[in-house]
């Protein structure tokens, strides 16, 4: 192999460069990829990600949706909060998948759930006190910062 690369001959220089340079521009792609602003997932937030059945997942998306989910791991924000924005985004990717993946088969399957049976599953249901709780919350949550005052 050494000898190979060792005689004379143009023609092998500049394909073994040309490969060479490939492989160069592969790895600086792949590099670059985790230190882009969108957290990991290259350069635009308008690109298409992944599509399930006709339903298509944009960066945009995926990019909401991991911000959404480091905002309720580090409500208070910080800098290992950005560290992690990446690690997030994958998982904003995988659980956005998964649900139109849920979705789509519970369509072909013909499943329907009706405004009224949620709401009598939310309210009567096996988790009615967690979602109760959590309501609450949300609401009291929401007067204070649109009203200033304790509840």
């Amino acid at each position: 192999m050494i000898r190979f690369l060792q005689s004379e001959g143009q023609t092998k220089k500049y394909v073994l460069g040309g490969l060479l340079l490939l492989i160069c521009l592969s790895m600086v792609a792949y590099l670059t990829q985790g230190i882009s602003s969108t957290g990991g997932l290259g350069g635009s937030t308008k690109g298409v990600v992944a599509t399930v059945g006709s339903d298509q997942i944009t960066a945009q998306e995926v990019v909401d949706q991991g911000r959404a989910m480091l905002r309720q791991q580090f409500p208070r924000g910080n800098a290992m909060a950005e560290q992690m924005l990446p690690y997030f985004n994958q998982q904003a990717v995988e659980q956005l998948i998964n649900q139109k993946a849920l979705l789509m088969a519970a369509q072909n399957m013909g499943l329907r759930v009706s405004d009224a049976e949620l709401r009598e599953e939310f309210q009567h249901g096996q988790y009615s006190q967690t979602f109760s709780r959590a309501v609450n919350s949300l609401a009291k949550t929401s007067i204070r910062r649109c009203c200033g005052r304790r509840i």
